[in-house]
């Protein structure tokens, strides 16, 4: 495996972008440290992440897994690769959106959450950053490392994680909560994508004036803005989760999405608003050998071999990974 460049950094390691001589593709790799697995006691989280990827591997929504290694420093994920980045950098310059894009957004990012939570998933991070787009334009939920499965709504879970300007007041306030928190992020996007900003908060606040304001206060609708559309944003940010999964149990037939081919949305046939554009080619002449590129960015002592036996088993291999021979 060679790697060109870094494409982002979290708490646990890096993503770089990356190619294999037996893929005809690029790919994303995420190189994590084991030993910062180790410090924060959280080995479990690695084997988590990885298997929630292999279950959302059937959804044309998220971003594909086609595999898993390890050296013996870092834990792998090799990724597919998504040339037009996160929704990010569209959702900044977009805002706010033709109705059309907003409907399509809703209806793709719907075929994913509702694909995730049929598996007993809740995503728990949803934000544009962590929505990207391919070569089409259609949506890929990315980043599943916030992800917990066995989530129902008989079966909920406890504890803040995400990002708080997109976290539902359940999470705020520290309740037992579902996949419904992630209905309320969708919200909050989508109305930023109607209205250009968003619906309670503004820069620098603290923690507990976010808590009060998503908790109390009701967002601002333009007074010309489509009913069905205030309509929908209304339903995935009521503050009551009990009632939010109410209000959206039928989603795909509100007024808003009448529009929309589901049959076609989920088959990924649905033309995207985002016009191709030529994207260019980068540069892919230059790169570094995957040993040395870890070597010259992450020095550090070695993994003990006792340790070593926790990540037994972490290898895995995508069915959808169509090796070529290798010259």
């Amino acid at each position: 495996m060679t790697c060109y460049r870094i494409l982002g950094e979290g708490s646990y390691g890096k993503v770089v972008l990356a190619s294999h001589p037996a893929i005809d593709q690029k790919l994303a790799v995420k190189l994590v440290q084991k030993k910062r697995v180790f410090k924060a006691n959280d080995c479990n989280a690695i084997f988590r992440e990885r298997d929630i990827l292999k279950a959302a591997r059937e959804s044309p929504f998220i971003t594909h897994l086609f595999g898993s290694f390890q050296t013996e420093n870092h834990l792998i994920f090799a990724m597919e690769c998504l040339s037009r980045g996160d929704f990010f950098d569209t959702f900044v310059e977009g805002a706010p959106f033709p109705e059309n894009t907003i409907r399509y957004f809703i209806a793709e990012m719907l075929c994913g959450l509702q694909f995730l939570h049929s598996k007993e998933i809740v995503h728990r991070d949803i934000k544009p950053e962590n929505i990207l787009l391919d070569d089409a334009g259609h949506i890929k939920i990315a980043d599943l490392g916030l992800a917990v499965s066995g989530v129902t709504e008989s079966k909920r879970i406890e504890g803040r994680a995400g990002t708080i300007l997109y976290m539902a007041p359940e999470i705020l306030q520290r309740l037992p909560y579902f996949g419904m928190a992630d209905y309320y992020a969708l919200g909050i996007i989508v109305y930023v994508m109607a209205v250009g900003g968003h619906p309670f908060l503004s820069c620098d606040e603290s923690s507990e004036e976010i808590l009060k304001k998503v908790t109390t206060l009701e967002p601002d609708y333009p007074e010309d803005m489509d009913t069905n559309l205030r309509d929908i944003i209304e339903r995935f940010l009521c503050k009551d989760q009990e009632k939010r999964m109410r209000l959206v149990s039928e989603i795909r037939e509100h007024p808003f999405l009448q529009m929309v081919d589901w049959k076609e949305t989920e088959n990924g046939k649905s033309p995207p608003p985002f016009p191709a554009g030529n994207l260019s080619e980068e540069d892919l002449s230059e790169g570094v050998p995957v040993d040395e590129f870890i070597q010259s960015v992450d020095r550090g002592k070695r993994i003990k071999p006792e340790k070593q036996k926790e990540f037994y088993g972490f290898t895995y291999v995508s069915e959808r990974l169509k090796l070529q021979p290798v010259a």
